[in-house]
C-alpha cells in the first residue's frame, strides 16, 4: 500500500521480520535481562511443561527476584521445544542448560515451583534443587476431581447455567435490565459469557 503512494518506497523482504528484526530485538532484551540478573543475589524460579495446539510440547521457565530497591520482578526467561521423551534426565538437562544460557547459578536459586508430574518432580530431585508443588496445579486438580465425582449434578448445573446465559444474550430486554441491575449495585458492567464445555 504505501509503494502506491510513493513508488520509490522499498517493500520489507519477507524474511526481514523473522530472520533479522526479531532476532535483534530478542538479543538487546537477553543483554539488558542479563545485566539485571547479574546482579541478584538469590530468585526462584517457575517451570511449565505444556503442549501447543497442535501437540508439540515445550519447556516454560521464568524466574522471579527482588532487586536492591525492593521491587518485585519476574521474567519469562525462555520457552523451549522438547521433542525428546520428558525423562528425568531430559527435563533436568534442559532446566540447567535453561539456567546456563542465562548465566544463572545454581547455588541462587532459592526454590523452584512445578506441577507435580513424577518426570519433573524426579529431574528436580535428581538436580537437588529446593521444591515447591504449584498450588494453582493443585486446585486445579482438586476442583476437576470435585467435578468428575459427580457428573450428573456438575452437567446438571452447567446446564442451568447455560441455560441462564442464553437467556440474557438472545434478549436484548434482559441484557438491558442485567446492566441497569449492575449499575444500581455499583458493579461493572460484565456481559455473561457461555464457555464451552472443550
Amino acid at each position: 500500500m504505501l509503494q502506491t503512494f510513493d513508488k520509490q518506497y522499498e517493500l520489507l523482504k519477507k524474511t526481514f521480520i523473522s530472520q533479522t528484526a526479531i532476532p535483534s530485538l530478542y538479543n538487546q532484551v537477553k543483554d539488558k535481562v542479563l545485566k539485571e540478573l547479574k546482579d541478584i543475589s538469590f530468585y526462584s524460579a517457575t517451570n511449565d511443561m505444556w503442549s501447543s495446539s497442535n501437540m508439540k510440547p515445550y519447556m516454560s521457565l521464568t524466574v522471579h527476584y527482588i532487586t536492591d530497591d525492593w521491587t518485585l520482578q519476574s521474567k519469562c526467561l525462555e520457552t523451549r521445544y522438547i521433542p525428546d521423551n520428558h525423562t528425568a534426565n531430559i527435563l533436568a538437562e534442559n532446566l540447567q542448560s535453561a539456567l546456563a544460557d542465562w548465566a544463572l547459578e545454581e547455588s541462587k536459586l532459592a526454590c523452584i515451583t512445578t506441577d507435580t508430574g513424577a518426570n519433573i518432580v524426579a529431574a528436580i530431585r535428581q538436580l537437588g534443587w529446593p521444591w515447591l508443588n504449584c498450588f494453582g496445579h493443585n486446585l486445579h486438580l482438586a476442583v476437576s476431581h470435585g467435578l468428575d465425582s459427580d457428573k450428573d449434578r456438575t452437567a446438571h448445573a452447567m446446564g442451568l447455567c447455560r441455560n441462564l446465559v442464553n437467556t440474557f444474550n438472545l434478549s436484548w430486554l434482559k441484557k438491558r435490565d442485567l446492566r441497569k441491575a449492575q449499575t444500581e449495585a455499583n458493579l461493572p458492567q460484565h456481559s455473561l459469557i457461555l464457555v464451552s464445555d472443550g
